[in-house]
């Protein structure tokens, strides 16, 4: 393929990221074209969604577009399918897989788009070359394609990414069940934290929150921890220049931090992991780790971020269990973080009126399909100051 050839990008993420993601990509300097709920409209060319695959925090992938169309029949689709030039994406020796949408009445599920789609991509091959590309379930070899077929209009993505990007690569599976990297990513934007000041994560768990955190202030590129990414099966890929983009972005990185990164558990075996985390991701030496109780954190003086992340219940009951350590998180506050501006993540309405603060803003995010909040409390020095 043409690897400078511009068309529309197609960048998914969470929900309620999509306004992070905006902010992500205006700092890159891409043009954003329109936000969605999970979604960012962008352009650039391949070159381009490699750059954006090793840079983006709250993204899950990035999709170049290679068809869009009207299209309002099955006959119209196989036609579109196989009027494009398949050989600039794979050949006849590659591996190809299919995922697809469509609110489309005569599509009964994704799966019989996926095959249509698939079979309509053979048959060019078939009839071009006499042979065709193997397909079937994701891998690493794979050249993945996103079929969107909506509002009687087609669009066929190369999706460029593969893996998600919210797998960065450094984290013990089954340990625990942490929140994503990428919402961890946007929860630290959200805090408003740059680096400039002190940060503390008790609660910690299995690290994601702090080790996020220690990579943004170091300017430490998540999708520089993996290599494997599906824009590297496509025809005309270079690998030479993915090394020397890949050397372009490690050289931003900042050696050490001015400011302490604090994160804190009551459990020695999430600690362990944590660091464990830290160390594949790169950022051991920039967080300080220790295992206590939350309301045993040291606090040193002055100003920063404190971010908490308590369980907030799913099952009957479980609410009422937990009502004692609100309570106490509020106490926590009061007691040994003045001057600093706190921060608690929780899918609990219910839970969070027992930290008995009145919070000075409420940022709303989803964990999963579980809709959450992200509760800011000001602890001021002394007595809040009032205006005459």
């Amino acid at each position: 393929m043409d690897f400078s050839k511009t068309s529309s990008l197609h960048v998914t993420c969470a929900l309620g990221l999509a306004g992070f993601l905006e902010a992500e990509l205006s700092a890159l300097n891409f043009p954003v074209i329109r936000v969605s709920g999970n979604h960012v409209i962008t352009q650039g060319n391949l070159t381009d969604c490699l750059k954006l695959n090793m840079s983006l925090r709250t993204a899950y992938r990035v999709n170049y577009e290679l068809i869009s169309a009207p299209c309002s029949t099955q006959q119209e689709l196989k036609f579109l399918l196989k009027k494009f030039r398949w050989e600039e994406v794979t050949t006849v020796n590659g591996y190809m897989t299919f995922q697809s949408f469509s609110n489309h009445p005569t599509i009964k599920n994704t799966m019989f788009l996926n095959q249509f789609a698939k079979d309509a991509v053979v048959d060019y091959f078939n009839a071009q070359y006499g042979k065709r590309p193997d397909a079937g379930k994701f891998n690493d070899n794979a050249i993945s394609i996103f079929v969107h077929w909506a509002d009687n209009h087609l669009k066929v993505y190369l999706d460029t990414t593969g893996i998600p990007l919210d797998k960065r690569g450094y984290r013990f599976e089954g340990l625990y069940a942490p929140m994503q990297e990428t919402l961890a990513s946007a929860l630290i934007m959200a805090t408003g934290w740059n680096g400039s000041g002190a940060l503390y994560n008790p609660m910690c768990g299995s690290g994601t929150l702090a080790i996020e955190a220690a990579m943004m202030a170091a300017n430490m590129f998540p999708g520089l921890l993996r290599r494997n990414y599906s824009l590297m099966n496509v025809n005309g890929f270079s690998m030479a220049a993915c090394e020397q983009l890949f050397s372009e972005l490690s050289q931003l990185k900042k050696g050490d931090l001015q400011v302490p990164i604090v994160a804190t558990d009551q459990s020695a075996r999430a600690i362990a992991a944590a660091k464990e985390n830290a160390k594949r991701a790169g950022v051991d030496h920039l967080i300080d780790f220790s295992v206590c109780d939350f309301e045993n954190s040291t606090m040193k003086p002055g100003n920063g971020i404190v971010i908490l992340n308590p369980p907030y219940g799913q099952r009957l009951g479980e609410e009422q269990q937990l009502i004692p350590v609100y309570k106490s998180i509020g106490s926590f506050f009061k007691k040994n973080c003045s001057g600093k501006t706190c921060f608690v993540f929780t899918g609990s309405r219910t839970l969070s009126h027992q930290i008995g603060l009145k919070a000075s803003r409420k940022i709303s995010f989803y964990n999963g399909d579980i809709e959450c909040r992200l509760l800011r409390y000001e602890m001021y020095e002394g007595s809040k100051k009032r205006p005459n």
